[in-house]
């Protein structure tokens, strides 16, 4: 049998075997849990996954050397260091940017890039594209940078037939197969960010305003299915409260017009499954789980099924959206350094009208706790909210194979029970 002091030193001492395990599971972790991020952030991904394998690493062996088994130990080598955590780091970027500091003032830069992306919501859509962009960046007088960019991307979008057949009407498999083409997306942007706060990961004081408004056109090179207005606003504001309290809250508005196109005889108005607003998830409105919140199909794969056993849910977004979330944060301890609590009430909805997202008569209010502990990428946090509110209702289809027929136009879930209603979250970050 292989001693304590032994088997504790293999495993966490030697980063040649312990940095690539956390290094690949913190990946694994960060790809699984509930987030929402933009592609610019991608190629610092490998390296924060390296800075938490290298932490968790060390604080291994600082853990091993407090219980009593740091000193060297026969027949076990000394600590080395490793670079084969170098290979899976290079293979995960996805862009090349050139960066111009200064471009005719010091005020002024710009960024030229080129990427391969994949954008995915849970049980919504995946998309697959390449492209690039350029974004100038002035930053004004009163220290707020204004972006100007345009970015045009070539891929496709794959997403639930179920999801064209409830926007659409489009519900035979090879009309459907249309939407799932390659084709190009042209889209000119103007943003405008005011950040105020005094920290990037774990803010406790100060504001945060974001303006951000895109425009894809036919004007612009953009296939007649892209086209869209969208904007969206967000406000977050921290305020301490004593020692290491923080009240913190947020309000986000997005909607977006849309041209009408013809389909089925008729004419509607399209927005692409990457373009519309989900809602619900960590980061959201916790009380429901990832893209839960707002219209909903429901597809029955077997011809006959009990829908309440055997119907999947997929969520089609929406083309408006409305959040506010409100959360107080405290130290468990004494001291406050690690372990903090917090309440939290999160409100919000997303439809397919502006008026309806707004509407405080469709406003979904789940209120919750949380738990969370320090680290250098963030705060650890363990969020539980509770949701009052039966699962959404919405249009039951059933495949046959070549097309999905309409069984009930407005399916209702069974109710949950007390237990159900509670939703887990684990990320890693504040909320907001």
């Amino acid at each position: 049998m292989v001693p304590l002091t032994v088997l504790s030193k293999r495993l966490l001492i030697q980063p040649g075997w312990s940095v690539p395990y956390l290094f690949l599971g913190f990946g694994l972790f960060v790809t699984l849990v509930g987030k929402k991020h933009d592609r610019y952030l991608l190629p610092i991904f490998p390296l924060l996954t390296l800075v938490a394998a290298l932490g968790w690493e060390e604080l291994g062996r600082s853990a091993i050397r407090r219980i009593g088994v740091g000193t060297r130990t026969p027949g076990v080598p000394p600590y080395r260091a490793s670079r084969l955590w170098l290979v899976p780091a290079i293979l995960v970027l996805l862009q090349m940017s050139l960066v111009l500091p200064y471009v005719f003032s010091r005020h002024t830069s710009a960024v030229f890039s080129v990427f391969a992306e994949q954008q995915t919501e849970f049980q919504a859509y995946l998309r697959r594209a390449v492209g690039g962009d350029v974004s100038v960046t002035r930053r004004t007088r009163w220290d707020v940078p204004i972006t100007a960019s345009y970015s045009a991307s070539y891929g496709t979008t794959k997403a639930d037939p179920a999801t064209f057949c409830a926007l659409l009407n489009v519900c035979r498999a090879t009309d459907t197969e249309v939407f799932g083409q390659s084709r190009l997306r042209s889209t000119l942007s103007l943003a405008l960010v005011r950040d105020r706060a005094n920290s990037p990961l774990n803010p406790t004081a100060g504001t945060v305003l974001a303006l951000d408004i895109r425009w894809a056109s036919e004007i612009l090179g953009s296939d007649s299915l892209a086209r869209f207005l969208k904007g969206v606003a967000e406000f977050t504001s921290y305020h301490p409260l004593g020692r290491r309290t923080v009240a913190a809250w947020r309000v986000r508005i997005g909607g977006t017009r849309v041209p009408t196109i013809g389909f089925s005889g008729g004419a509607e108005r399209f927005l692409t499954p990457e373009e519309r607003f989900f809602g619900g998830g960590p980061n959201s409105v916790r009380g429901f789980t990832q893209n839960e919140l707002g219209p909903t199909v429901y597809v029955l794969d077997v011809p006959g099924a009990d829908p309440d056993t055997a119907a999947r849910a997929s969520p089609t977004g929406g083309v408006a959206v409305a959040l506010l979330n409100a959360e107080l944060r405290f130290p468990l301890t004494r001291r406050g350094e690690h372990f903090f609590g917090a309440l939290f009430v999160d409100a919000g909805q997303v439809a397919n009208r502006f008026r309806d997202a707004i509407d405080p008569a469709d406003l979904r209010v789940t209120p919750g706790l949380g738990f969370r502990v320090t680290s250098p990428l963030g705060p650890i946090r363990l969020d539980m909210a509770y949701n009052p509110y039966e699962a959404t209702s919405g249009p039951l289809y059933e495949n046959q194979g070549i097309e999905l027929v309409l069984v009930e136009e407005e399916y209702q879930p069974p109710a949950r029970s007390f237990l159900e209603r509670w939703r887990i979250h684990f990320s890693v970050g504040q909320a907001f």
